[in-house]
């Protein structure tokens, strides 16, 4: 693929192809990219729509001599063009001209200026043939038009068929047609996406100085607002621990959101790409969402881990500091398959930010931090195995409570929110199942969409 393709993509090999914030290669450079990134599952056809628009004349030319290569390796290409240049146009071997959903010539590309002249347009000296039969289709009459169309219908009947269109396209009209095979195996294809996972997070300096940054912030902010929280030791052991409770409670709905924000904004972006990836047969749904947990793992325990060091000690909290991290980090994991369902079903950034409240609003009302679990109506209470944020909460809880057996405010908090010491593996059941399931919606909900797209 190297040497098809390469066209002068070696010298910009170790530039950033770049995005909306990210300055990167040329428009030129960018369409011969996206030509290999097709190539990757080897077609044998390659269908292109105006691979030259909002290119100058010299880089069209590149992209069009790469494509006339890839046409004599044996490999099909077919393609719309806008205003071809002389030099573009002779390059292609086949011209199909339309007006009005009929065709007007379709022949070698060299015939085109003898074809005009026998239908009573003859192409003037040193003339573009592409414009000449683009302003001959566009300013002619309907009456006239119609005769050329017709012109051409007569020349077509009377020619015999060749081999290519006798060709039975039944399967066509059936719909049996092959899909596309994706040629890499799987741990192939897992490999490359989790590299290319990693390098974007990576090279997004700014969104990773973003994410940290914020939650640094506004971590901190909370520490100071429950600064000794869960060393204080007033008079009143309840309002200690209700406290207590509070900034553990806080650190929880910041760390899901936390966690969840960053993907509910980066992937409406990012599916575009695995959507016409998909539909092209580059990889399969499956590592590419694997790949994605890779990176997103590691992610999430670094961005808890930045959590509690800005919020331990001074909170003053007394559970086992990893346990806490990991468990928060889980919390995000689980949060983050909630966002990547409303990615997946959003066209846009705007869209996701409207659609969001609807799944995580009622975070808050079955997590039991305004209502007992137990006091929510029969025909609702199952909701709550849907969010993560209270089983979450249910096992920071322990991992800070669940030593002070002896302390009776503990113990009422922990009744009064349905929290039970003997059901931690219950709760780390249910937001794995969580996590899975969100997870393999999000799949399925993308892998319709790039079917259809490839349909």
């Amino acid at each position: 693929y190297q040497r098809r393709v390469h066209g002068g993509l070696k010298n910009c090999q170790n530039t950033y192809i770049g995005s909306v914030m990210l300055r990167g290669i040329s428009g030129g450079e960018k369409k011969r990219t996206a030509i290999g990134v097709e190539l990757i599952s080897d077609p044998e056809i390659l269908f292109l729509d105006e691979p030259t628009s909002g290119l100058d004349s010299y880089a069209a030319f590149n992209v069009v001599k790469i494509l006339q290569r890839l046409s004599a390796s044996g490999c099909t290409v077919v393609c719309t063009i806008h205003q071809p240049s002389s030099e573009v146009f002779s390059l292609f071997d086949k011209v199909l001209l339309l007006a009005k959903g009929s065709t007007v010539y379709h022949g070698p590309v060299t015939g085109v200026p003898q074809y005009f002249t026998e239908v009573g347009f003859p192409c003037p000296p040193h003339y573009n043939p592409a414009d000449h039969m683009m302003f001959v289709v566009q300013e002619e009459a309907e009456g006239k038009l119609s005769q050329i169309i017709n012109h051409w219908q007569n020349e077509a009947s009377s020619r015999p068929r060749s081999r290519t269109n006798s060709i039975n396209i039944a399967t066509l009209h059936t719909g049996n047609i092959p899909e596309s095979k994706i040629r890499a195996g799987f741990f192939t294809q897992l490999a490359f996406l989790a590299v290319r996972e990693g390098r974007n997070v990576i090279r997004d300096k700014a969104a990773l100085g973003g994410r940290f940054g914020i939650t640094i912030f506004l971590n901190l902010i909370s520490a100071l607002v429950f600064q000794g929280a869960g060393t204080s030791n007033s008079s009143d052991p309840q309002i200690d621990v209700q406290n207590h409770f509070g900034a553990l409670s806080q650190v929880a709905i910041g760390g899901m959101f936390g966690l969840a924000q960053p993907l509910l904004l980066a992937f409406p972006l990012e599916r575009p790409v695995f959507l016409r990836e998909y539909a092209t047969g580059t990889y399969g749904p499956l590592p590419y969402f694997i790949s994605k947990v890779f990176i997103e793992i590691p992610m999430c325990i670094i961005q808890s881990l930045v959590m509690y060091l800005m919020v331990y000690w001074i909170m003053g909290l007394q559970g086992n500091f990893i346990l806490l991290v990991l468990t928060t980090a889980l919390l995000g994991l689980v949060a983050s398959s909630t966002a990547l369902i409303i990615g997946a079903v959003s066209a846009n950034v705007n869209a996701a930010v409207q659609i969001s409240p609807l799944l995580f609003v009622p975070q808050f009302l079955f997590a039991g931090l305004f209502i007992r679990t137990s006091s929510i109506p029969v025909y609702l209470r199952w909701a709550q195995y849907l969010c993560s944020l209270k089983y979450g909460l249910n096992l920071i809880s322990l991992t800070e409570f669940g030593s002070d057996d002896n302390n009776l405010a503990v113990a009422k908090l922990l009744d009064t929110n349905n929290i039970k010491k003997d059901s931690v593996w219950i709760y780390i059941g249910i937001m794995l199942g969580a996590f899975v399931v969100f997870r393999f919606m999000a799949l399925i909900v993308l892998s319709y969409k790039g079917r259809n797209l490839s349909q």
